[in-house]
C-alpha cells in the first residue's frame, strides 16, 4: 500500500500512477516467468579411484589416486577433489622403515548465477530474454526513456542471470601435503633406535573477479562510473 501513490505531493502521485500503469501493462501482456527454475539443475556427482600395490621380500609399496566431482544444485557451482597417497615399507628382522605421503587438492566453484533468493524475489512479469533471445540485464527502461519524471518505485531491477553470461571467476581452493617417516632399528636385545619425522603443509586460497558489466555495478554505471570491476 502506498507504493504507487503520494497523497502529499500531486506531482509525485501522478508520476507514480504512470509507473503503475506501465507495470500493469506488463502484467496484462501475459508474461509469467517462473524464475525459480532458471538458476538450478540436477547434478550427477562422480567418484573415481585407482590403487596399485606390490612388493618383493622385505619391501612393500602402495599407490592410490582418487578423484571426486560434486556438481552443485546451482548452475556453475561444484567441487572437484583430487587425492594421491603413497606408502612404502621395508621390514626385516631388525629394521622397520615406513614412509607415507598424502597430497590433497580441492577446488570449489561458486555459481555465477547469484543467490537463489534473488530469483525468489523476482517479479513474474519481468522477461528474462529480449525478442532476439539475449539475456536482459536491466528489466525496465529508465524514467527518461518512458517519459516519467521520477525514478521507478523500488529502484533499478536487474537480472541476476545476466551475470552467468560474463567471465566471472569465483572459487576457493585448498592444497594439502603430508609426509610421515618412521624408522625402527633393533640393534640387539638391549638396544633399540627409533626415529620419526613428520611434515605437513596446507595452502588455502581463493580468487574472485567481477567484470565491470556485472549487475552489482549497475548503480555505479548509472552514476557515470562505467569502468568499475573488482578482483580479489
Amino acid at each position: 500500500a502506498g507504493v504507487y501513490s503520494d497523497p502529499n505531493n500531486h506531482y509525485s502521485d501522478v508520476a507514480l500512477k504512470q509507473w503503475y500503469d506501465y507495470r500493469l501493462y506488463q502484467v496484462q501482456s501475459g508474461v509469467n516467468s517462473y524464475w525459480l527454475s532458471h538458476p538450478v539443475r540436477t547434478g550427477i556427482g562422480t567418484n573415481h579411484s585407482l590403487s596399485i600395490s606390490g612388493g618383493a621380500k622385505a619391501i612393500r609399496y602402495q599407490l592410490g589416486l582418487n578423484y571426486n566431482n560434486g556438481v552443485g544444485v546451482m548452475k556453475g557451482s561444484g567441487r572437484d577433489r583430487f587425492g594421491l597417497n603413497y606408502n612404502l615399507s621395508y621390514v626385516t628382522k631388525s629394521i622397520r622403515f615406513s614412509n607415507s605421503t598424502t597430497v590433497a587438492y580441492a577446488r570449489g566453484n561458486n555459481t555465477p548465477w547469484g543467490r537463489y533468493d534473488d530469483y525468489a524475489r523476482q517479479f513474474p512479469f519481468f522477461k528474462p530474454y529480449d525478442s532476439n533471445g539475449n539475456v536482459i540485464k536491466i528489466f525496465e527502461p529508465n524514467s527518461t526513456t518512458l517519459g516519467i519524471p521520477i525514478p521507478a518505485p523500488g529502484g533499478t531491477f536487474t537480472n541476476t542471470a545476466y551475470n552467468a553470461t560474463l567471465n566471472v571467476k569465483d572459487y576457493t581452493y585448498y592444497l594439502g601435503f603430508t609426509n610421515n617417516t618412521n624408522f625402527d632399528w633393533t640393534i640387539n636385545n638391549n638396544f633399540r633406535v627409533r626415529a620419526a619425522i613428520s611434515f605437513s603443509n596446507n595452502l588455502p586460497g581463493s580468487e574472485q573477479f567481477y567484470p565491470a558489466d556485472h549487475t552489482i555495478f549497475v548503480n555505479s554505471v548509472l552514476s557515470g562510473f562505467s569502468e568499475l570491476g573488482s578482483y580479489s
